[in-house]
Order: structure tokens, then C-alpha cells, then sequence
């Protein structure tokens, strides 16, 4: 659930984000589950997957703020 909030654009310290995209996360998420587990990638390797998406929306985030906040 946290991953397909930060990945949908829901801001970490709270407040701004849409309910599209967490449903629209939320697929993709669980499109990369059953692919992963299609390939035969272990549980493990599942994770770290999930975790790195989660840091390059965290990332990607904070760039994009960064951005914003200096305009």
C-alpha cells in the first residue's frame, strides 16, 4: 500500500496526491508481482525490486519538488 502511494504521486510528507494515481500505481505494481513470479524471481529479489522502485519514486519526487521550490 505504501509503495503504491509513493509511486502514485502521494507527496511522503503528507497532502498532495491524486486517487488516479494510486490506482494506476496499484496496477503497475501488481502487473510487476505477476511477472516477477511468472520469470521464477524469488521472494527476496521481489522485494528488492519493490524497494527500488519505491527509492526512484522517492528520488524522482524530491527532484521534482526541489525543482518546484525554486521557482
Amino acid at each position: 500500500v505504501i509503495a503504491a502511494t509513493v509511486i502514485g504521486g502521494v507527496q511522503i510528507r503528507g497532502g498532495v496526491g491524486s486517487i488516479f494515481g494510486v490506482i494506476i500505481a496499484s496496477f503497475l505494481l501488481a502487473i510487476i508481482n505477476v511477472a516477477l513470479a511468472a520469470l521464477g524471481v524469488s521472494g527476496t529479489w521481489q522485494l528488492a525490486v519493490y524497494g527500488l522502485i519505491i527509492l526512484l519514486a522517492i528520488v524522482s519526487d524530491s527532484c521534482l519538488n526541489a525543482d518546484e521550490e525554486t521557482q
